[in-house]
């Protein structure tokens, strides 16, 4: 199988319009907002500071995903945990819905990436 994905997350404030930046997946989506707008290494002396304000926000990813597969073969999206409570959409169909941290999820997405 062959799965190729882009990542891009967005912070959803009330000040902001959405603006999608590259993210990386798995990672930290303030941290990926920070290199995108010019903060300073998070990890880095007292830089996180700067990161505070950020934490009352909400945050999207979103990806384009492409998928070469066998006959008969599944593909799930699977994760360890994302944040307390968050959906999995493909194409604006909500497949799941989660709450609670450090969870693990594998929704099948099979049917969705042939549509």
């Amino acid at each position: 199988m062959i799965f190729l994905q882009t990542w891009q997350g967005a912070r959803i404030s009330y000040e902001l319009a959405c603006e999608w930046f590259p993210a990386t997946v798995p990672g930290n989506i303030q941290a990926d907002y920070g290199r995108a707008m010019g903060y300073p290494e998070l990890q880095f002396g007292d830089n996180c500071k700067m990161y505070e304000a950020l934490e009352d926000d909400g945050w999207l990813y979103r990806t384009e995903v492409y998928c070469q597969r066998e006959a008969g073969e599944r593909v799930f999206f699977v994760t360890k945990g994302i944040e307390y409570e968050y959906d999995i959409r493909i194409n604006g169909k909500t497949l799941a819905h989660h709450e609670g941290m450090f969870s693990p999820l594998e929704v099948d997405i099979t049917e969705e990436l042939a549509q």
